[in-house]
């Protein structure tokens, strides 16, 4: 898992920030031994000995143009239905994000311009209520939506998704619903497992080095993980995020992080925008599954 808590930092590898950002913001952290890495003691010494200070990068995306395509993958192939990009809702001014439609619903939290990491807040659509848009947010929780006010928002799309299998231990990326690249992963342990459902990418962070327990790239997810081990007092944070451990890929080995090698985590650092949707299933990738975004 990754940590926003402030409490517990104590070097952790990402700090929160509340401050806008248009480009590019740096800050300097040291690393957690354990984050989301592998549930293996032989792991966590093996993570120790690259422990140090990180520079996390936030790549924010500032305009709606950017944050629709951030880089168009070269090769597609496999084809499945339904052609239609994914509505992300760019949040313009703080809002209350409520458990349903309209003003009589549960206030949830806070939906603000920028996450806690410093990006600018991009939340697919999934469903649409007269002026409210129904999301996916990490304020709303794992399996719900969160609903805001059309008004606070600017529309764009994105034409990403990514399906992780834990069954298979596979990640499938597709482009224009047209499957372009497939990585072996390492998701959470029995006990620590990855949770299940639609989620979003929130954020796109630069680690600064090659080693450690978060590689060098970090997609944050909106998943929040419910369980915990015993051995962990980090966030409860969900993230797609390179290992330097690759003989753990192909196998669960996290604390419900998703792992993939470091070129894979480049890879998808440069094409995937926030915003993109996550499902994660127990269960093989199919073209009839997919995100309801």
């Amino acid at each position: 898992m990754i940590d926003t808590d402030h409490s517990r930092w104590r070097g952790s590898p990402l700090p929160a920030s509340t401050a806008p950002v248009l480009a590019l913001l740096a800050v300097v952290i040291a690393a957690v031994l354990t984050g989301c890495g592998s549930s293996s003691s032989d792991s966590d010494a093996a993570s120790s000995t690259h422990a140090s200070t990180l520079t996390v990068v936030a790549r924010a995306t500032s305009t709606a143009g950017t944050h629709a395509d951030v880089a168009t993958p070269k090769h597609r192939s496999s084809t499945v239905a339904s052609p239609r990009p994914t509505v992300v809702a760019i949040v313009k001014r703080a809002a209350a994000l409520r458990s349903a439609a309209g003003h009589a619903g549960h206030v949830l939290g806070t939906i603000k311009t920028h996450t806690d990491f410093g990006s600018v807040t991009a939340v697919p659509v999934v469903k649409r209520r007269g002026a409210w848009l129904g999301v996916i947010s990490v304020l709303a929780g794992n399996r719900n939506l969160g609903w805001i006010p059309a008004s606070a928002t600017s529309l764009t799309s994105v034409r990403w998704r990514i399906y992780v299998s834990l069954d298979r231990q596979r990640i499938t990326v597709l482009y224009n619903h047209q499957v372009v690249e497939r990585y072996r992963t390492s998701t959470g342990v029995p006990g620590a497992s990855t949770p299940t459902g639609h989620f979003a990418v929130t954020d796109r962070l630069l680690t600064g080095v090659q080693y450690g327990p978060y590689g060098c790239c970090i997609l944050a997810l909106s998943a929040i993980q419910p369980r915990h081990l015993s051995d962990w007092d980090g966030g409860d944070r969900i993230a797609i995020h390179a290992t330097d451990d690759t003989a753990e890929l192909g196998q669960p080995a996290s604390h419900g992080c998703v792992h993939v090698s470091d070129a894979d985590g480049h890879w998808l650092l440069a094409h995937i925008p926030d915003g993109t949707p996550v499902v994660i299933a127990d269960a093989r990738f199919h073209p009839a599954r997919g995100s309801p975004a």
